[in-house]
């Protein structure tokens, strides 16, 4: 009978980390996957999104290869899966991305923010009433 494995997936800024534990919590097996930052202009952060999801499938292949080399080999039962928080990714209406991935620390709206006032006020006063 296989040991059941827990999943955890990163996609982070500069790469995809897996780790799977076991139901007490021990390590089982970890690796990740690098993906380029791009930096077309300065201030200006991007990632491709498909080069995202590769490096997310190939994280996972690594960490079940792993898992099967185990003694016992062990199974993955659950996944979760966390990541840039404030990285944005506009799709069409097929769900594509529209382009590259526009990340967290991409500075780009800043002037923005700032010509309407929203970096100086409370995010309750920089919407119109």
């Amino acid at each position: 009978m296989a040991v059941r494995a827990f999943l955890g997936l990163d996609v982070g800024t500069q790469s995809v980390k897996g780790r799977a534990i076991d139901e007490q919590g021990n390590l089982l097996a970890e690796a990740s996957t690098e993906y380029p930052l791009y930096i077309p202009q300065p201030g200006w952060t991007e990632q491709e999104p498909a080069e995202m999801w590769q490096a997310t499938c190939e994280t996972i292949q690594k960490v079940v290869a792993a898992l099967k080399r185990c003694d016992p080999p062990a199974e993955i039962a659950a996944v979760c899966a966390t990541g840039q928080m404030h990285t944005m990714i506009l799709l069409d209406e097929n769900k594509r991305p529209l382009g590259r991935a526009l990340l967290w620390n991409d500075g780009r709206g800043k002037r923005c923010g700032r010509r309407r006032g929203a970096a100086q006020k409370p995010i309750g006063r920089a919407l119109p009433r």
